[in-house]
């Protein structure tokens, strides 16, 4: 078995959360307020920070998802998702 990153755990199953979140067509702030916690929060923990098992319960039953399903590797991971404002079109 391979080594794994913590970071990159992290980066990923952030980026998972964001990709689930988006499916559900909430923005940040929405989802914000279904988690009773701040935008901020949601934003570090969709860019890998701030993770606990107790949050990503949290998470997971927002989301009406498993934990296990945090976990799957993100649709988008040939590209890497970057931190802040998207750029305009």
């Amino acid at each position: 078995m391979r080594k794994l990153d913590a970071d990159r755990v992290c980066r990923n199953v952030g980026r998972r959360i964001a990709e689930l979140r988006d499916a559900r067509a909430l923005t940040q702030e929405q989802f914000s307020v279904l988690l009773a916690t701040s935008s901020q929060w949601v934003s570090q923990l969709e860019a890998g920070r701030n993770m606990t098992v107790h949050s990503l319960v949290r998470v997971a039953n927002a989301l009406r998802v498993s934990v296990q399903d945090l976990f799957e590797a993100p649709q988008s991971s040939s590209r890497e998702r970057r931190a802040g404002r998207p750029r305009r079109g």
